[in-house]
């Protein structure tokens, strides 16, 4: 199943985004700059952890985030969609 509770937040220079833990489940984190735009993996590997750190984008504007857990090789449905605004 997909995290459901994804947040995302800039502090200062870095963009941090965090969701609950899925038991057993290793995580793949996707942005898009618009809700017409394809999905784009944040990371190369699934993530252990249940978060991400990233430098804030340079560009400003919407960027929308989501979340899939990964059990053996089976990624789930995405999570919710988050919408941050980088000014």
């Amino acid at each position: 199943k997909a995290p459901y509770s994804v947040s995302a937040k800039i502090y200062s220079d870095k963009l941090i985004v965090k969701w609950n833990k899925v038991y057993g489940a290793r995580y793949n984190v996707y942005a898009r700059t618009s809700t017409k735009n394809e999905w784009k993996k944040l990371n190369r590997h699934p993530l252990y952890a249940n978060s991400m750190e990233f430098k804030k984008p340079k560009n400003k504007g919407n960027f929308y985030i989501v979340v899939k857990s990964v059990s053996a090789t089976t990624e789930s449905e995405y999570s919710r969609e988050v919408r941050v605004n980088v000014k």
